[in-house]
């Protein structure tokens, strides 16, 4: 392994987790988060992946998923199906 591939590696750790959208092992909140993250300053991103996330851990994916479907709709950020 070069320098260059262990910088990016190091560099890659550090990177937060909401910036990491298509790495997210949870694909439909990558999915339901994708047309929205355009618009979202990077705070806003970080709050919501980790409420998410919470609520996923806690209550498990259906939940988190309505949560997440409400929150959405009630900032009128959700696409229309």
């Amino acid at each position: 392994m070069g320098l260059r591939e262990g910088l990016g590696k190091v560099a890659a750790w550090f990177q937060p987790a909401y910036k990491k959208i298509d790495e997210w092992d949870v694909p439909w909140l990558r999915d339901a988060c994708r047309g929205i993250w355009d618009i979202l300053d990077n705070v806003t991103k970080k709050k919501i992946f980790d409420f998410v996330m919470l609520i996923h851990e806690k209550y498990g994916e259906e939940m988190a998923k309505e949560i997440l479907d409400r929150v959405l709709t009630i900032l009128h950020l959700k696409k229309p199906e």
